[in-house]
């Protein structure tokens, strides 16, 4: 990524995911640059880029207008729910920088996290792990009260980033 080497446009890729490419990188350049004519002289060096690996200009211009346009509090606002709940929650000062429209209802969660170290396997089997954990804690429970705070439990299945090999061996140096 740091040589800027972008994936040819004849490669065998899928074209939804050539397609996606360059919005994708522009996206980061929009969140990125906080200027505005930094954001544009940065998107066009990559429009540049992808014209000189072969992508086709039709695709790409229509694509490069939209980025030029694109408004960067959007680009930058939460989206995803465990981060907008853990915002609301914990930073709610990081929620007022966006417009009214952009603010999250801060509610007493029932959500229970259960993270998991990810294996290209256990998100196939997320929903099963959830539905096994839930049958078995209703079972060994005997209170009734308990039981009905089970059923109102919202528990969801996340995965946290497994050490790559060059932090796996530095732990291992440091012991």
């Amino acid at each position: 990524m740091n040589k800027h080497v972008y994936l040819q446009a004849d490669s065998d890729h899928p074209v939804p995911l050539k397609n996606s490419l360059f919005f994708s990188q522009g996206l980061r350049i929009v969140r990125i640059c906080s200027e505005f004519s930094s954001r544009i002289s940065q998107l066009l060096s990559l429009y540049n880029k992808f014209i000189n690996r072969g992508y086709n200009d039709k695709v790409l211009y229509p694509c490069f207008i939209k980025l030029c346009t694109f408004n960067r509090m959007e680009a930058l606002r939460p989206k995803k729910s465990l981060l907008k709940d853990y915002l609301t929650s914990h930073n709610p000062e990081i929620m007022d920088k966006y417009p009214s429209t952009f603010h999250f209802t801060q509610k007493q969660s029932s959500d229970i996290y259960i993270v998991f170290p990810y294996y290209k396997y256990i998100p196939s089997y997320s929903k099963d792990i959830v539905q096994q954990i839930r049958a078995n804690a209703l079972t060994f429970c005997t209170d009734i009260q308990y039981k009905l705070a089970l059923d109102e439990l919202v528990l969801k299945a996340v995965f946290s980033r497994t050490h790559n090999l060059k932090e796996q061996l530095s732990k291992r140096r440091a012991k």
